[in-house]
């Protein structure tokens, strides 16, 4: 056989065919195997609501999600699918279908479009959401669903990832922040599944001043959506701040804090913590990169300063090192100056030593003040020794000799003189450049050498051979002498090192073997011939040839000796180890004596290949070597005698073949996958690889690969030596086997023997080598189905049904089997097997097996009864079942029961009792949905349970019954209906509903104003508790008081005070409304101590006992010597002098019962407010107060600026009060108060005293005292209200014209206003051109106008007049408390209705150009008897007499009524105009009776007098209308009065045109009835004026008067012949009584 071989031809084509081949094969193994369809979920997410993956986990919302699903066909066929979304909500939970669709027809590795579904996740963990495909001929079923464990939760959190704020650079303690307004952005991430809403703080605390602090707020973004599993991520929401920091100086702490709120739910997340300095000035320095510099180099180092401030800035440069390696500084001392937003540079030079070592550094600071805001900033960089890269390269100085083609070595020494490791690469040549010269390194590099390391490195030296004659460039003659030099350059950089040694050519004499050719190629074909016997068989003859170098020849011979080297076989893959011993080398002639220099002799060299098998792929080296041997003469001149060896190679090329399976048939079991280990063969000479590809031999129904996991039509072996690569061995490692996996169809006759053919291929070509076959016999199999495996059977109690199971014969063998029906599950169903048990089936053939279902009574729905259908063979072992389910339907029967009616309580818990019976005849897997109208909170709100038949359930839910609050949902007797929904707990299905209902019970709360926690006790004294009570309870109640005082943090009663008689024992307290209560306590001890104390306690008890809820009010009662009973309000007096005000106080003794005297002490003044908070310029004189305390009739001035410590200012400060007995009160503390003089009357203005009393034996150093806090307020309010406002002139409140509107102000108070400003707004009925500035001081009594520029906006064009109203509302700077709000504003004090007026002329003029058109109307309308025209001006007049008439009055529907009147008026006159009809009728009635007329075409007449009466008496209005919306018109844009203008004129149009044609038809009629009149009585004149005719008459209306008469009548006469009748006359013609003429219409 022959083999293909690799010829270059060839290779190009054979690419091109393999190619093809390795396309179109699969296709053809698909379409003969395996090409159905696999489908996959390729992607399955969620949508359109929070879902994210969690720790491994995926939270999703409760909410509505977009499931979104793709599938893709994975197959080598199309296929139709459907996909369904399923919901398993427990993992013991059944699978509920969602939705489905249908995906249609998908191709071959396609996808389907993205598949949406609507999913309303509900709460709970673990529900697994499934997208499953359904196909039929899916050959992977296993692939075709895809589930995602989801956790339906209402997780929420945030993070902040993004700060756009300035923060303090790397190093740096704080940042600047220029005094300007900032825009900063803060992102917040919404890292849960519920919508958040965001809004994050910037507080500040001033560093000097931790006590002041303030805080700025952002906007607040409403919603911050989370991110889905379909969109990866959350996205960023900006939060935006716009921060004005014009008016702030110093350092500031700020610490940024983010405020998130989701679903009841918050978190605070703070972002920043840092210090800020507000200024204007500001720099930010880039400084230069840290770097390498080699030594003895110079850098340079930039630095950037740029001005971030907003000011012009200069700076001072200083710079500092550490070796002090500056060399120059550019610019210093200072910058120039640098406008805001720009760039200056500083440049520093640093040189590195020459005697750096690596490890040495230089650290440059440079420091940058700015002169502007007197502060610095600092950066570094670092400038390190780099490494430094050099060497030094020694040889020997002495003249090496050497020999022409022979190696000489030369040793090159290589030192590293750097500071760093480093390696070599060496280099060498020579000085003049010879030719053929061999120069080789036992080493290319150094290796790695340590700074100081040196190395010896060989470099071999070979001149080229000589050659006859001597090649002058080869520089290889004796005696020829130059320099080998070597180079050494480091492979990090540096300068090359060179160093060279001197050599000289020796003189020698060389024999050349004299080889015809260096190399033998065999062909492919001489390499198959080895298995036919006939080898390689070569001669070649040898050119022996002397050759010397020398200058001068000796004439002396020499002889030559040539010898044969050990051939040695170099195989192209593997083997051939005894491949040289196949072949035969032999050397007829090995001496040659006496050959001159430059001689030539002829020697033979035989070569012969093996004869017996392929040689090994591969190259045999076969050496020669010719040797001289010299006389005396040339061996006393030194010359050297060199033998020269050269190689013959001899090149087998590889040759391709394989062998595969030997024939022997395989047997495989009939559709089942079988596996086959194949032989293959390598019988050519080299290792080789093969391709394995099925051909189109395969069977149809077939599947067959070379990989039982995948369909793989092709396969490689790899590496498979050659048969002769062991020669002499008979070993088989030759041979490779691979797999053959396959499966008959499963309908092949039995023994029926099929071929598989395989085409190998050379694996890297692509080259075809052969092809085999695989003979297969299929074997005999038994095999069955049943169909349905599993079916259901649905039926009710008393119903019987068959149903089927069929057996079909898979196998290729008819077959026999047995039928057996196992019943030993069927319950409450009795299954009955209706058809043999034995049954014979042939092959490819179906039997039915019938089974009768009939369930009992006591059957249940979801019990499991069924029977087992099973088949068997005997022989094959073969046993198959089928279930059948006998489905009960259900009937639900869910009974819950709970109380009709339950009474609630607000803010407690209600806890219900509840119970459900499943009466039904299933296992019921529920839900108890549990819901309160108004969202109460219900515990627990979802309840899963599961019933059996029969069984009950008891348990209790409890509700949050709501607080009660502002509204009225929770006010006594409110009825909350409770529903409790039983649901399907997989499918939804609602089985049950069930209502009772919450009545909300009568609570009483209480909330207390102006109660004391403490109050102080002089002696005898009493004080009074006025408060007030609210109550917020859901009902009306009355309430039982009880007073109660118990010694202090004691239960028993205390004696010592009492309750006053009059005190009230119950209260009514309506629902809502504030309630004052009153009443006081005396402190009834005689002489108490100080340390006595009690508690007093009010109850409030509701009367009615039904009501819930009760209040306790406590106050600690004590003794103390010194304290104020509330605020004093001081009312200047109008002389303005000071006012003496008492501060009592009393020796309440804790030792000797003996007089003693106090002294007083002010140690702390605070002003209430401050006057320059409210007007810098305010002068403290003005609003001065001054304090003294009288003793006797001397009065001593406190110092206001005084401020004790824990003890005494001194006795400079204290002032000594009279002796006083114990318990005794009388003779106070006289305390004479200054106050402003009006004007100066601050609201709010007084003083915080903080006087301190010490006892004379107590006071420990001035260490112990009673203290309190006496408050002095005046008596005054500022109260700035509108007394007045109006147009400035009301007369000229015109639409459409500016004028001006004021607002009179007055402070009707005691005392100044500050900031008083106006506003007005008229509701956008007068636009406001102009706003009057406020007032900045306005004095009691003061009264002040604001004014407006306004322009009433133009109002309907039908009114006279409008109402508007113009509220003006007051604002204020400082007016303090006592302002009443209510006269702040118009509306407030009935103000602020005005009247806009329409434009009218001057009321003079109107009223006389009224007057004069009304009786120019008049006239005219008297004069419409001599001419029309006269009429036509009448009905002009008119009209504008009714268009000034709209202007005389300004009254409400006066300007309508105008209208009316004047549309009456116009269509009146259309009437009395319409008397040209009539003489038109009056002409056409003529024309009728047959006279001469006016007209000849009456109807185009009436046509045309219509139209023009139209259009005259309609433009007429248009008149009064331009004098009602006056010169230029004021008539409003608005569509409104466009509509309205232009029907009111198409209505009086309309209204002509109707009564005109109105009055034509009327005409028309009354006409045309007095010609019919006429005519008639013509005729009956003529009738009765000629009685034969009238007779005639009578006979032609077919009266007999042959009957009458009692003889015939005579026959009529002939008729006249056609076309001769008898025109009638004028007066026999009948008309129509109704004829008229009619209209054009």
């Amino acid at each position: 056989m022959e083999v293909p071989t690799l010829s270059k031809p060839t290779v190009p084509l054979a690419l091109v065919a393999v190619m093809l081949l390795a396309t179109l094969t699969p296709l053809a193994v698909a379409d003969n195997g395996r090409s159905n369809p696999d489908f996959v979920v390729s992607s399955f997410t969620l949508d359109d609501a929070g879902s994210m993956y969690l720790g491994g986990g995926i939270e999703v919302e409760d909410a509505t999600h977009v499931v979104r699903v793709q599938v893709q066909n994975i197959g080598l066929g199309a296929g139709q699918a459907s996909l369904t979304l399923l919901l398993q909500g427990t993992a013991t939970s059944g699978d509920v279908v969602l939705d489905s669709t249908d995906l249609g027809v998908i191709a071959a590795g396609a996808s389907s479009a993205v598949s949406v579904f609507s999913w309303s996740a509900t709460l709970g963990a673990n529900q697994i959401l499934k997208a499953r495909v359904s196909i039929s001929g899916d050959i992977d079923p296993s692939n075709n669903e895809d589930q995602m464990i989801v956790n339906v939760s209402r997780y929420q959190n945030s993070s902040v990832p993004v700060v756009d704020i300035p923060q303090p650079t790397s190093g740096a303690s704080s940042v600047v922040w220029s005094q300007t307004v900032h825009d900063f952005n803060v992102s917040v991430r919404n890292d849960g599944v519920k919508n958040q809403s965001a809004q994050f703080f910037l507080n500040f605390t001033e560093v000097g001043n931790p006590s002041n602090t303030f805080s700025r707020p952002s906007n607040i973004v409403s919603v911050v959506r989370p991110g889905s599993l379909h969109t990866v991520g959350p996205s960023l929401y900006p939060v935006f701040m716009q921060f004005d920091a014009t008016s702030l100086t110093g350092q500031w702490n700020v610490v940024g804090e983010m405020h998130v709120s989701g679903m009841n739910w918050e978190k605070s997340i703070q972002f920043l913590n840092q210090r800020v300095v507000f200024s204007n000035y500001d720099f930010d320095i880039i400084a230069a990169h840290d770097r390498s510099v080699e030594p003895g180099q110079t850098a340079v180092l930039t630095y950037a300063i740029e001005n971030t401030g907003v000011s012009v800035d200069d700076y001072q440069v200083n710079v500092s090192g550490v070796n002090w390696w500056v060399t120059g500084i550019t610019p210093t001392p200072s910058t120039p100056t640098v406008p805001a937003g720009n760039t200056t540079y500083v440049f520093i030079d640093v040189t590195v030593p020459a005697t750096a070592l690596r490890t040495h550094s230089e650290v440059v600071t440079l420091r940058i003040t700015s002169n502007g805001g007197s502060f610095a900033k600092s950066v570094s960089t670092v400038v390190v020794a780099s490494e430094s890269y050099d060497g030094t390269v020694e040889m020997d100085s002495d003249t090496k000799s050497l020999t022409p083609g022979n190696p000489t070595p030369l040793q090159v020494k290589v030192r590293n003189d750097g500071n760093a490791p480093t390696s070599f690469s060496l280099n060498a040549g020579i000085s003049t450049n010879p030719i053929n010269w061999d120069l080789s390194f036992s080493s290319a590099t150094t290796g790695t050498l340590q700074p100081g390391e040196a190395v010896n490195v060989t470099l071999t030296v070979t001149p080229p051979v000589i050659q006859n004659p001597l090649v002058d460039a080869e520089y290889n003659g004796a005696g020829d002498t130059m320099s080998v030099w070597a180079q050494a350059v480091s492979v990090n950089g540096g300068v090359p090192q060179v160093n060279a040694t001197p050599v000289r050519i020796l003189p020698v004499i060389v024999v050349d073997p004299g080889l015809p050719t260096q190399s033998i190629d065999m062909t492919v074909q001489q390499v198959l011939q080895a298995q036919q016997g006939s080898g390689l068989d070569e001669v070649l003859q040898l050119d022996v040839e002397v050759r010397h170098n020398l200058i001068t020849e000796l004439d002396e011979t020499v002889d030559a000796t040539l010898a044969l080297g050990t051939p040695v076989f170099t195989s192209d893959s593997s083997g051939g180890f005894s491949e040289a011993a196949r072949w035969a080398v032999g050397l007829p002639t090995t001496f040659l004596p006496g050959m001159s220099l430059g001689e030539t002799r002829q020697a033979t060299l035989t070569i012969q290949g093996p004869a017996d098998y392929f040689s090994v792929a591969g190259s045999l080296s076969i050496p020669i070597t010719a040797t001289p041997t010299l006389g005396a003469a040339h061996s006393s001149a030194n010359v050297i005698p060199t033998s020269i060896s050269q190689t013959l190679t001899v090149n087998i090329p590889p040759v391709l073949g394989v062998e595969g399976h030997n024939g022997t048939t395989l047997d495989a079991m009939v559709g089942e996958e079988t596996t086959f280990d194949i032989d293959l063969a390598n019988t050519g000479n080299n290792m080789t690889s093969y391709r394995l590809v099925l051909n189109n031999q395969i069977p149809d129904g077939w599947e067959v690969s070379f990989s039982p996991s995948s369909i793989m039509p092709s396969t490689t072996v790899t590496d498979v030596p050659a048969d002769v690569a062991d020669y002499p061995s008979n070993a088989t490692t030759h041979v490779a086997t691979f797999p053959l996996i396959l499966t008959t169809d499963p309908e092949a006759p039995a023994n029926s023997v099929e071929v598989i053919g395989v085409d190998v291929y050379e694996m890297s070509s692509g080259v075809y080598i052969n092809s085999f076959d695989v003979p297969v016999r299929v074997g005999e199999k038994v095999n069955a189905s049943l169909s349905p495996s599993s079916q259901t059977v649905n039926m009710s109690i008393g119903e019987t049904i068959t149903t089927s199971v069929i057996i079909s014969n898979d196998g290729n063998t008819p077959a026999t089997f047995g039928v057996y029906l196992d019943t030993s599950n069927a319950g409450e169903i009795e299954f009955v097997l209706e058809t043999p048990t034995v049954v014979q089936i042939g092959a490819g053939y179906e039997s039915t097996v019938r089974v009768r279902l009939s369930p009992t009574t006591d059957a249940l729905a979801a019990a499991n009864y069924f029977a087992t259908v099973w088949v068997s063979n005997a022989e094959s072992g073969l046993n198959l079942s089928a279930n059948i389910l006998g489905n009960i339907s259900e009937q639900h029967g869910l009974v819950v029961d709970t109380l009709a009616e339950i009474g609630v309580i607000p803010g407690e818990t209600q806890t219900v009792d509840f119970s459900i019976i499943n009466n039904g005849n299933l296992i019921e897997d529920i839900i108890v949905e549990t819901t309160v109208a108004g969202d109460w909170t219900v515990t627990p709100a979802v309840l899963p349970l599961q019933l059996n038949v029969g069984a009950a359930h008891t348990g209790t839910f409890d509700v949050e019954v709501p607080a009660l609050s502002d509204d009225d949902s929770m006010v006594n007797g409110a009825v909350y209906p409770v529903t409790l929904r039983i649901l399907n707990a997989t499918t939804q299905e609602e089985l049950k509903v069930h209502s009772f209902r919450f009545m909300v019970a009568p609570l009483f709360m209480v909330e207390v104003e102006n109660w004391p926690s403490t109050m102080e006790y002089h002696r005898g004294i009493a004080r009074t508790w006025d408060v007030e009570f609210t109550n917020t309870g859901n009902k009306d109640v009355e309430v039982n008081l009880t007073y109660t005082l118990l010694e202090g943090g004691l239960t028993q009663p205390s004696l010592d005070w009492s309750v006053s008689s009059t005190a009230p024992n119950t209260l009514f307290l309506p629902r809502g409304q504030s309630v004052p209560f009153s009443f006081s306590i005396t402190n009834v001890a005689p002489q108490p101590p100080l340390t006595l104390a009690a508690n007093f306690i009010l109850t409030l008890d509701p009367v009615d006992t039904a009501v819930q809820g009760s209040a306790e009010y406590y106050t600690d009662l004590r003794m103390d010597r010194f304290f104020e009973y509330g605020d004093t309000f001081v009312t200047p007096p109008r002389d303005n002098s000071p006012q003496p005000f008492e501060i009592e106080y009393s020796h309440i003794p804790s030792g000797p019962e003996t007089a003693v005297a106090y002294e007083l002490e002010l140690c702390r003044a605070e002003r209430l407010e401050d006057p320059k908070d409210h007007d810098a310029n305010a002068s403290e004189s003005d609003f001065e107060w001054t304090f003294a305390i009288r003793i006797e009739d001397t009065d001593y001035p406190l110092n206001m600026s005084a401020f004790c410590g824990p003890t005494s200012l001194g006795p400079e400060s204290r002032i000594t009060l009279p002796s006083r007995q114990a318990w005794f009160t009388t003779d106070p503390i006289v305390l004479v108060v200054d106050t402003p003089n009006p004007p100066h009357m601050l609201p709010g203005d007084g003083w915080d005293l903080t006087f301190r009393l010490y006892h004379p034996d107590e006071h420990n150093g001035y260490t112990v005292y009673d203290e309190d806090v006496f408050t002095y307020r005046l008596a005054v309010f500022a109260d700035p209200a509108i007394i007045a406002q109006g147009p400035v002139d009301p007369e000229a409140f015109f639409e459409g014209q500016t004028t001006q509107y004021e607002v009179t102000v007055r402070n009707i108070g005691t005392a100044l206003a500050y900031g008083v400003g106006a506003s007005l707004d008229c509701n956008g009925d007068v636009e406001i051109l102009s706003e009057p500035d406020p007032v900045s001081q306005m004095n009691a009594t003061d009264a002040h106008r604001y004014t407006w520029d306004v322009r009433p906006v133009v109002i309907d064009w039908w009114e006279t007049e409008r109402t508007v109203q113009c509220d003006a509302t007051l604002s204020f700077g400082h007016v303090g408390d006592g302002n009443v709000e209510s006269n702040d504003r118009s509306q407030g004090v009935d103000l602020g209705e005005e009247t806009v007026r329409s434009w009218s002329p001057d009321l003079s003029v109107a009223f006389v150009a009224c007057v004069v058109a009304a009786l120019l109307s008049l006239v005219f309308v008297r004069l419409a008897s001599q001419s029309e025209k006269w009429q036509l001006a009448g009905v002009y007049a008119g009209v504008v007499a009714f268009g000034f008439a709209f202007h005389l009055f300004n009254m409400t529907y006066y300007g309508p009524a105008v209208l009316v009147l004047c549309a009456l008026w116009i269509w009146r006159m259309t009437w009395k105009s319409s008397d040209e009809f009539r003489l038109i009728h009056e002409d056409y009635q003529r024309a009728r009776k047959g006279t001469s007329t006016v007209y000849s075409d009456h109807f185009e007449a009436l046509k045309d007098s219509r139209r023009q009466l139209t259009i005259i008496l309609s433009i007429p209005v248009l008149g009064m209308l331009a004098i009602v919306l006056g010169l230029p018109p004021q008539l409003s844009t608005g569509s409104d009065n466009l509509v309205v203008m232009a029907a009111y004129f198409f209505i009086i149009m309309l209204g002509v045109w109707f009564l005109l044609k109105r009055s034509d038809k009327m005409y028309g009629n009354l006409y045309g009835r007095m010609t019919d009149a006429e005519i008639k009585s013509i005729r009956i004149e003529r009738d009765l004026s000629d009685p034969a005719r009238l007779l005639n008459d009578l006979a032609d209306d077919g009266l007999d008067f042959s009957a009458i008469l009692g003889e015939r009548a005579p026959a009529p006469a002939a008729a006249a012949s056609a076309g001769e009748t008898e025109k009638p006359a004028a007066s026999d013609l009948e008309l129509d009584t109704d004829t008229e003429v009619e209209s054009d219409d």
